[in-house]
């Protein structure tokens, strides 16, 4: 299937204009983001995941749904979209940051032993990561 130009498999051909609708809905996502418009953000994002469902940037429209919920307070959903992002996309280089906004997603929902394990978890599968270190630090202080 078609849509502006593009299949909703992935890019279509090497012609680097097919690929154009998907990446300008990610960056007005971005943009949008930046301004502090996080439901306006979120809706682009939400937009390419629904449209775009075999696209390597899934994953990562995906995790910043989850961001926006998180910037909104709104940590439940935060925290179902990190957990999508961790079990859809297992080899995404989203799941460690998704990991981490997770468990603090859960600890602002006041689910400390579950916010816990999911950093640990975390540290435990990728100990060498950024937010391996961000969530070792916050541990450490909780």
């Amino acid at each position: 299937m078609q849509r502006n130009g593009c299949r909703t498999g992935g890019c279509s051909g090497t012609r680097e204009e097919s690929c154009r609708p998907r990446q300008g809905t990610l960056r007005q996502g971005h943009g949008e983001y930046k301004q502090g418009n996080y439901e306006k953000a979120r809706t682009y994002w939400a937009e390419f995941s629904e449209t775009f469902k075999e696209h390597p940037y899934r994953a990562s429209s995906i995790f910043w749904q989850g961001q926006s919920y998180y910037k909104l307070k709104d940590y439940g959903r935060a925290a179902l979209l990190y957990d999508d992002v961790i079990k859809k996309y297992p080899k995404s280089s989203k799941v460690p940051a998704a990991m981490l906004k997770q468990g603090y997603a859960l600890m602002n929902l006041g689910k400390q032993k579950a916010g816990k394990a999911a950093l640990n978890l975390l540290v435990k599968r990728f100990p060498d990561s950024r937010e391996a270190k961000q969530a070792l630090q916050y541990l450490e202080k909780k």
